[in-house]
């Protein structure tokens, strides 16, 4: 949850010191992109794997959009828990194509959306948003 809004809230130059020495994150590294940059938990197993993507957003209340592919094996009760102790309210749900529920919590000017189930990318789907 916290390294959600440490990559939505700081510079992307900034991005790599953080996330590798704060979160032990890993840089995916395309010299050539400017706008966005990937980062990875570099596990070995895929059902616990993490790639974040962080894109460049230029907005009054946040400096980036952060989305996420979180592993099969992301204990999503905990994460509802996580948001709930930090304030983030339930805003409701919507079916995406198939079956597969897209949740929306809030706080402040901060929006975190994530599927429910497990996606055809083999883990859950979160998207972190300021407004």
């Amino acid at each position: 949850m916290k390294i959600l809004e440490d990559a939505a809230e700081n510079e992307l130059i900034l991005l790599d010191r953080l996330m590798i020495d704060n979160h032990q994150y890993i840089r995916e590294y395309d010299p050539e992109e400017t706008k966005y940059k990937v980062y990875s938990n570099s596990s070995e197993d895929a059902g616990k794997l993490v790639v974040l993507t962080v894109i460049a957003v230029k907005d009054k209340t946040c400096k980036n959009a952060v989305s996420a592919v979180s592993g099969k094996n992301t204990d999503m009760a905990d994460f509802r828990k996580q948001l709930s102790d930090s304030q983030y309210v339930f805003q409701g749900e919507k079916t995406l194509t198939g079956q597969i529920k897209l949740l929306h919590y809030s706080k402040n000017n901060k929006g975190i959306s994530f599927t429910e189930e497990i996606t055809q990318s083999g883990g859950y789907q979160i998207l972190f948003t300021c407004r």
